[in-house]
This record gives C-alpha cells, structure tokens and sequence, in this order.
C-alpha cells in the first residue's frame, strides 16, 4: 500500500509536469521522490495533512511551476509598466515548458511617437506604456524564449476602431445611461484619436510567437508560417 508521500509525489508530479527536484517525508514515515544514492537532494518533510493545502496550492514557493505547452497574454504587456515588463517576460519563460509557445498580442507605438500620451494615460488607461515592437522582442528574448513570427495587425484595428466607433453612435444613449455621458464622449474622443493613431502609423496592435527551447536549440513548431496552417488545415 503507498504511504502518504508517494501519493503526495504522484499528485505533485501531475500539476509540474515533471520530476521533483527533491524528496518528500510524509508524517506517517513515508518517503518518495527521485533516487537520491549520494543524498544531496533536499528533503521536504510534512509534519501534518494539514500542510498539503499550502504544498498543492502553492508549489512556486518550492521552485515548483506548472510548465504548459502554450500560454498567451493579450493586451496586458502594456499594462503591466515598464518596471516590471522584464518579470513579466521571465514569467511568460518560466511557465512554458521545452518547445512550448507563447503569444503575445500587445499595443506598440511608432519608434519616434509617443504612444498613448497625456490623454490616453489620464482618461483611459493610467497603467499604461507602449513601446516599439523591436524593443518588446528584445525584452522578450532576453528572457529566455525565441522569438519566431510576429505580425502586425494595427490596419486591422483601423477597422476594428472604426466598427467599435459606429456601434457607440448607433447605442449612444444606452452608453450615456450605463456610464454617463461625460464617460461616453471621453470614449468617444478615444475611439476617434485611436483610429487616426493606427491610421498613421503612431500606434500599432502586434502579436508576437515566441517559443522556449529545449537544451538542444530545437524549437518545435513548423519553420514557416505556411507550415503551422498547413498543420491546422490538416487537423480539421
């Protein structure tokens, strides 16, 4: 019958995704993990059932993370402030697993605008800091993964902006009644300074590929475009 640190290794394991890189002591004197012949792994010792609520919900406090094979961050690298971008990215690394991928779809600005400006940070998104996109792959890859494609969308969000613009007018007052009007005409200057902005290149909308590699270089996807629709195609 398995003692309690066998089914507490097995349930660990299960969340990672891989070995532990350390051995478990449970309270009824069971002890799991890794072979350990020269005893230099680390043991963690459980005192308590207790404790398996902090060790199971809380693995990163034990170097512990679930590694997945893809996560995407959409529109939320230019909210999290210029400070913190590069934890931002080590996070992003840290979370994929070797040939894991990772979008990241962020707002960018032209190399000589300034991006969202005065009235953007002020009215509409105080957290916010837009930066060109060379400066976004580099940060990203100075974090660890590859980067493999990016694309730009910003005469996409011309039209998108442009559609989000007309349905305002079309419900004008249903949005006076829901968020005032002084909050509607501010969104309405937005939408309007937004549309130009993309229109003239000095704000841009940019998905990014990037891909963590295994210890041998490889990077797992297809190496063109044409070969990751290909692969969908086949899929359906």
């Amino acid at each position: 019958m398995k003692g309690a640190a066998q089914r507490m290794t097995a349930s660990l394991e299960e969340i990672t995704g891989g070995p532990l890189p350390f051995r478990l002591r449970a309270w009824d004197g069971s002890e799991s993990g890794p072979a350990d012949p020269s005893g230099t792994l680390p043991v963690v010792v459980v005192r308590h059932r207790r404790a398996l609520r902090r060790l199971l919900w809380s693995p990163g406090e034990l170097g512990l993370a679930q590694a997945y094979d893809a996560v995407t961050a959409i529109e939320t690298g230019e909210h999290v402030g210029d400070a913190a971008y590069p934890a931002f990215t080590r996070l992003i690394h840290d979370r994929l697993r070797p040939g894991g991928r990772a979008l990241v779809q962020q707002m960018s600005r032209g190399a000589h605008a300034p991006g969202g400006g005065a009235f953007i940070e002020t009215h509409i998104a105080p957290d916010m800091h837009m930066r060109p996109l060379g400066e976004t792959v580099g940060l990203l890859e100075g974090a660890g993964p590859e980067v493999r494609h990016t694309e730009s969308l910003r005469e996409h969000y011309v039209r998108t902006v442009a559609a989000w613009a007309e349905t305002l007018e079309a419900r004008w007052d249903e949005a006076v009644a829901l968020v005032g009007e002084v909050t509607a005409r501010v969104w309405r200057l937005y939408l309007a300074g937004g549309g130009l902005a993309f229109d003239q290149r000095r704000m841009g909308v940019d998905q990014v590929l990037a891909v963590r590699p295994g210890r041998d270089g490889a990077g797992g996807p297809p190496v063109t475009p044409a070969g990751w629709y290909g692969s969908r195609e086949a899929a359906r």
